[in-house]
C-alpha cells in the first residue's frame, strides 16, 4: 500500500479509577453504579506514506476509554466483617482516538465510539472499624471484565469503602 513502518513504540498507561455507589438489600444483593476511566494507550512510530488517512484508519485502536456502569451485585457474607461478591452489568462506553502527523500533514481525530455492553467481575469486602453513628469503613479488592467493541479491558483495583448503616 505504499508504507514503511519504523521505530513502532507502546506507551501503555493501564492507570484507570473508579467512583461507584451500590447498595445491599437484605444481605445478599444489590445494586452499583460507578464511572469508570480504563487508562489510554499510545503508539508512536515512524512512517512513509503515499495515502496518510489510510495509514491512520488502518491502525486506529481504542486509545483511551471510559464507561458508566450499572450492575447486579450479589454477595456472600462469610463473616460479620468480610464478603465475596460478583457482579454483572452493562456498561455504556465512550472512546477516543487521535493521530498527530509531522512533516507538514497535520492532526487528525480517527474516531469518536461509543456503546454498550456487558461487564462482569469478583471481589471481595473487609470492613476494619465501626463509624459511630456513621456505618462501616473498609477495603474493597476486586477484578472486572469490560469489552468495548469487542476489545477485552480487564481491571483491577482496590477501594476504600464506606457503608452507611449496620
Amino acid at each position: 500500500s505504499g508504507t514503511a513502518i519504523t521505530n513502532v513504540h507502546v506507551d501503555n498507561k493501564p492507570a484507570g479509577w473508579k467512583i461507584f455507589q451500590g447498595g445491599i438489600y437484605g444481605r445478599y444483593f444489590g445494586p452499583e453504579l460507578a464511572y469508570v476511566d480504563l487508562g489510554e494507550v499510545s503508539t508512536t512510530f515512524d512512517a512513509t506514506s503515499t495515502d496518510v488517512g489510510q495509514l491512520l484508519e488502518g491502525s486506529a485502536e481504542l486509545l483511551s476509554v471510559s464507561a458508566v456502569a450499572l450492575s447486579a451485585v450479589a454477595r456472600y457474607p462469610v463473616s460479620q466483617r468480610f464478603s465475596f461478591f460478583g457482579k454483572v452489568g452493562a456498561f455504556y462506553w465512550d472512546s477516543n482516538s487521535e493521530a498527530r502527523v509531522s512533516g507538514g500533514a497535520g492532526q487528525f481525530s480517527l474516531s469518536d465510539d461509543d456503546g454498550v455492553d456487558l461487564t462482569w467481575g469478583v471481589g471481595g469486602e473487609c470492613y476494619l472499624i465501626e463509624v459511630p453513628a456513621v456505618g462501616r469503613l473498609g477495603v474493597r479488592v476486586e477484578w472486572e471484565r469490560y469489552a468495548p467493541d469487542d476489545t477485552d479491558v480487564d481491571f483491577l483495583s482496590g477501594a476504600l469503602v464506606l457503608r452507611f448503616g449496620k
